[in-house]
């Protein structure tokens, strides 16, 4: 198995390719879960996974007046991420975000690489907040309230 420290040395290397080859592949599989996903009040979202910042514009738009933050291991894909977006280098198996602190997480295409999966999961449940929402609201309960 492949150690994280070399899957991050390898995404830096290969940052420039990802970047055009495969990012817009991903990002148009990755345009309907955002759409799915949006809602009135995120006030804060995390790309977690974010390589290059190829969902950053989607989720600005998704998300109008939320702070977008993007995470990934690989200092060599987030040197090419939009300068514009807060991004950091970090480990989906510990985040350094407080818990309860983020209204969405997007984790595409990336959990295969995190070599405890279910640990990172963990993480993105830890730094969501308990009162969101995951998805539109229902119309039809709009109506009964």
């Amino acid at each position: 198995m492949t150690s994280a420290r070399d899957l991050a040395e390898r995404y830096d290397r290969e940052a420039l390719a990802y970047r055009d080859l495969w990012a817009p592949i991903l990002l148009q599989a990755a345009q309907s879960l955002v759409r799915e996903l949006v809602h009135a009040t995120t006030q804060r979202v995390l790309d977690l996974g974010t390589g290059v910042g190829a969902l950053f514009a989607d989720l600005r738009t998704a998300f109008p007046g939320a702070v977008v933050v993007g995470a990934d291991r690989s200092h060599g894909m987030l040197t090419l991420a939009p300068g514009s977006a807060p991004r950091t280098v970090m480990e989906a198996r510990q985040l350094a975000f407080p818990a309860a602190s983020m209204d969405r997480v997007f984790m595409v295409f990336m959990l295969f690489h995190v070599d405890d999966p279910g640990l990172g999961l963990c993480e993105a449940r830890r730094v969501l907040r308990n009162d969101r929402p995951f998805g539109p609201p229902d119309p039809d309960s709009a109506r009964a309230g």
